[in-house]
């Protein structure tokens, strides 16, 4: 499963918007005065995650109910040399 797979399969039916006030919330500390403000970032970012920058991702991560950092120690811890 590809890093898109695995948002867009987070984002289920939730619109751009939503997930973008969500965002704001999340990095901002505060709702956005626009409803828009990190909309296009959060489009971008859903459609090719693999040039988005690890801040940008942690916080999208979080805004999906996921811990980003916990999420790749699990995994790492699972890696055998």
């Amino acid at each position: 499963m590809s890093l898109q797979d695995t948002l867009q399969s987070l984002v289920g039916d939730k619109g751009v918007y939503e997930i973008a006030r969500a965002y704001a919330l999340a990095k901002d500390g505060k709702p956005p005065a626009r409803s828009d403000k990190y909309a296009l970032a959060v489009a971008r970012v859903l459609e090719n995650p693999d040039t988005a920058q690890w801040k940008t991702l942690k916080v999208l991560f979080e805004t999906l109910g996921v811990d980003a950092e916990a999420a790749i120690a699990a995994a790492a811890s699972q890696v055998t040399r």
